[in-house]
């Protein structure tokens, strides 16, 4: 046990600490309720944008396995029906849809000769509609006759955070992915 002196040195120090923890008794206060809004900002962010990467990897590997799937002569019903039900922890059966299409190259450009789309999505397909040339793969390289399937996934994002819901016109509202085989 240590001991003080009166007019030691220990004392002095005591006291000197004593008169600036009374002195700066609000600063402390004032700086975190200061601070405490960035580093929420921050905080809710790195939350928002790990829940939108979750879902965008999340239906990207939705269309990759369904293209996959689709190449090694699965039905595109069944490939559809695949989807959606591994689709179901993320929602898209719920909250989105996905397009199945068959591709032949004829004359060197890819066309599409089928298309399946699930029950209930609207929304059109971005590859392009049946019987339609798929201009955005042409140069893929693909041989003449050949014949390919493309995926769609399509997901509508809803924030987890009040940030998220704030940044609406930043954020995409619907999240897409496609993968070809």
């Amino acid at each position: 046990m240590i001991r003080y002196r009166r007019h030691g040195r220990f004392h002095g120090t005591l006291r000197g600490l004593a008169r600036l923890s009374r002195s700066d008794s609000g600063q402390g206060i004032a700086e975190f309720a200061l601070s405490i809004p960035i580093i929420l900002i921050i905080l809710l962010g790195m939350v928002e944008f790990s829940h939108a990467y979750d879902r965008v990897h999340g239906i990207a590997g939705l269309s990759r396995e369904g293209a996959n799937i689709a190449a090694r002569g699965t039905g595109m019903g069944e490939v559809l029906s695949t989807v959606m039900a591994n689709g179901e922890t993320l929602k898209v059966p719920a909250r989105g849809g996905a397009i199945v299409s068959r591709l032949v190259v004829q004359d060197g450009t890819p066309v599409v000769m089928a298309q399946l789309a699930t029950d209930g999505y609207d929304d059109k397909s971005k590859v392009k509609d049946s019987d339609e040339v798929a201009a955005w793969i042409t140069d893929a390289g693909f041989a003449e006759g050949s014949t390919h399937y493309t995926v769609e996934v399509f997901l509508a994002y809803q924030p987890i955070t009040p940030l998220g819901r704030m940044f609406d016109a930043v954020a995409p509202s619907l999240l897409y992915e496609r993968a070809v085989f």
